[in-house]
């Protein structure tokens, strides 16, 4: 413990105040936003400058190309001199294509209408490793379209933090007067020293698996994530279910205009201009039903609703589509109250992820900009002001955040320094759950093989139901046949939340039935059941249905009695539900199949998802052979070298 203290001692004098302050802030805005709220500009750029002690700069966007706006960002980071950005106004939307696996659930055939399938995302602007291909404009519109290129980096790493404020003319009010006002409060806001002190998490209908164990320890994250809370007079965490009202919505929107509400959690699903809320109420008119059971951007206006609440996570799908001429998020932002920046995403988002990363630093003074920064997905965007946060208090006791902060600046700037060692030891030992979920995910992203099998069979008896979670999707994407054993505890155990076990019964279908019977037959006797004979016969009954669930599919991929819509649908599937045995058969195909190149290069990019299997070296070798053999087609070889850029270690040392 004393070692932490001295670590985040050194981290808040020396590495804190640099990592806030010691690099410059770009505000980059089209000529006509710039004209139109120029007062506005430059008293937001003045806070920032006051506030935050960072120098801003203005880029003036002549070009109207991301390519041109990209190039001068990278010039002004490579001198050193900018560590954050944010973008008013029309700036150039970059459409991402050929980079799904970037994201944490859009899996949308590319063939679609591409305004549709492609990503909106200012990762091309914000994340300099990565490399794409010009293919396309709108015309007409801001939409630019990009291929990610095999020679690319094949993970997020951002080199800045960034945000959007992008007002438009929807609802009747001039984009400009929207800007004017929103850059008003924001200076407001920045100005007036608030602490992060009373927080909201609402769970609307099919989120968090509908587990209770999962609410419970979301409070407990949060008086983890916020220490001071549990000192704080009054209610400073509370919780809105949609159980609780078959019409939840004006509660929610009346919890979300408290004047003193700092921060909110919203769990729901979504799109552009839903939040979703409650399941159809029984025996309603339809219509009445669905205006009311969720919130619509037309509620904004027909309630008056003004939500103050400084940052809201929007922990839903499209919420934060800034592509479309409104959406959710700007809806909150441009709203009369106090709301600053939303977090969320452009296109659809993973449920159950882990969406507060790091959101504790926002109370230490850290931007929800450099929060969003660490979040490594495509879709992930700050809309409105990336420099917020709120003031830190003083004399909060923080020592135990020393490691978690640490993990973060090492593993993200430095890209791996702790040994398997080290992270197994956090994993098993330390008190705090951060520290233990991220010690966890750094040992699925810089270490495989043994080491990262002990850490997931220790994380499956976590007492944490996210770390359990995070460790049964581990399992299903490692598919080593050691971890069987606590993949069938999991389902034996009668104290395992509803989440975890539905995540461990579709894990089951990447593993062989022998291998699971065998780990059954081996822990079974171990367990005192009054029902024991029904659980057993019940468990093998299971094993029998599902493991080797994907097997038929493979074969009728391998035996090319497909159609080629077929195949590019069981292709597509494979990205998820290869069994990890059958990974050998399909890498076999790609080789050895050379009057099928079209058809090689889509099981290729599907076996580029198996970043953590325990065939993953083999699945690299193959795709870097192939990425250099000049007799294949440049699409194939593209292909090869993405997919062994995914798979292949990341650097340790």
């Amino acid at each position: 413990m004393k070692k932490s203290v001295c670590l985040l001692a050194l981290f808040l004098t020396v590495f804190f105040p640099l990592f806030c302050s010691g690099k410059g802030f770009v505000i980059c805005i089209d000529s006509v936003s710039y004209r139109q709220a120029e007062t506005e500009v430059k008293a937001y750029a003045k806070a920032i400058g006051q506030v935050q002690g960072m120098k801003v700069y203005t880029l003036i966007d002549k070009w109207n190309v991301p390519d041109s706006i990209r190039k001068n960002l990278y010039k002004m980071y490579r001198h050193g001199k900018i560590s954050g950005v944010v973008f008013i106004g029309d700036i150039p939307i970059p459409m991402i294509c050929d980079g799904q696996h970037l994201t944490s659930a859009f899996k949308m055939d590319q063939r679609q209408p591409r305004q549709e399938s492609s990503v909106p995302s200012d990762r091309f602007y914000d994340d300099f490793g990565l490399k794409f291909n010009y293919l396309d404009h709108d015309a007409g519109t801001p939409l630019y379209y990009y291929s990610l290129r095999g020679d690319s980096e094949q993970q997020i790493h951002c080199n800045l933090f960034s945000g959007r404020i992008r007002p438009t003319d929807a609802g009747g009010v001039s984009r400009y007067e929207k800007l004017r006002r929103y850059l008003r409060k924001v200076v407001e806001e920045k100005r007036s020293g608030n602490y992060l002190d009373r927080v909201l998490f609402f769970r609307g209908k099919g989120c968090l698996s509908d587990s209770r164990v999962a609410v419970m320890d979301e409070k407990l994250a949060y008086y983890e994530h916020f220490p001071w809370l549990k000192s704080v007079p009054g209610e400073s965490i509370s919780y809105l279910d949609c159980s609780r009202d078959p019409y939840i919505k004006i509660r929610l929107m009346n919890e979300l205009q408290r004047p003193d509400l700092d921060l909110a959690v919203l769990h729901h699903h979504g799109d552009y201009n839903i939040q979703y809320l409650n399941d159809p109420c029984k025996g309603a008119p339809e219509k009445e039903d669905s205006a009311m059971r969720d919130l619509h951007l037309s509620d904004f206006a027909t309630y008056h609703f003004k939500p103050n609440c400084r940052v809201i996570i929007l922990d839903a799908c499209f919420n934060c589509a800034f592509q479309k001429e409104n959406c959710i998020a700007n809806a909150y932002i441009f709203s009369e109250g106090h709301t600053v920046a939303c977090m969320g995403g452009t296109v659809n988002m993973i449920q159950d992820k882990r969406y507060d990363r790091l959101i504790g630093l926002l109370g230490l003074g850290f931007t929800i900009g450099e929060i969003n920064k660490y979040q490594g997905t495509l879709e992930s965007h700050i809309i409105g002001d990336p420099t917020f946060t709120f003031k830190m208090k003083k004399g909060v006791r923080i020592h135990h955040c020393a490691d978690w902060l640490a993990y973060q600046m090492i593993h993200q700037d430095e890209k791996g320094k702790l040994s398997p060692a080290r992270l197994l030891k956090d994993i098993q030992t330390s008190p705090y759950r951060e520290v233990r979920l991220q010690a966890l995910e750094q040992l699925a992203i810089y270490h495989r093989g043994k080491d990262l099998v002990k850490g997931i069979t220790c994380a499956c008896h976590d007492q944490n139901e996210m770390i359990q979670r995070f460790a049964v999707k581990y399992i299903r994407q490692c598919g080593d046949s050691i971890l069987a054993v606590p993949l069938m505890n999991l389902l034996i155990s009668s104290h395992t939340s509803l989440r975890v076990l539905f995540d461990a019964e579709e894990t089951i279908k990447v593993f062989p039935k022998d291998v699971l019977v065998n780990a059954l037959s081996r822990i079974y006797p171990d367990y005192l059941l009054v029902d024991s004979d029904s659980v057993r016969n019940e468990l093998f009954s299971y094993i029998q249905k599902y493991a080797n669930y994907w097997d038929p599919q493979i074969d009728k991929l391998l035996n090319d009695s497909l159609s080629d819509g077929q195949f590019r649908f069981y292709a597509s599937c494979m990205r998820l539900y290869c069994p990890h045995s059958r990974i050998p058969d399909m890498m076999k195909y790609v080789e050895n199949n050379h009057h099928k190149e079209n058809r090689r290069q889509m099981i290729m990019e599907a076996m580029g998802w198996y970043t953590r299997s325990y065939n993953t070296p083999y699945i690299a070798s193959v795709a870097l052979q192939m990425s250099r053999d000049h007799s294949l087609g440049e699409a194939l070889r593209n292909e090869a070298l993405k997919t062994y850029n995914r798979v292949r270690p990341l650097p340790f040392n």
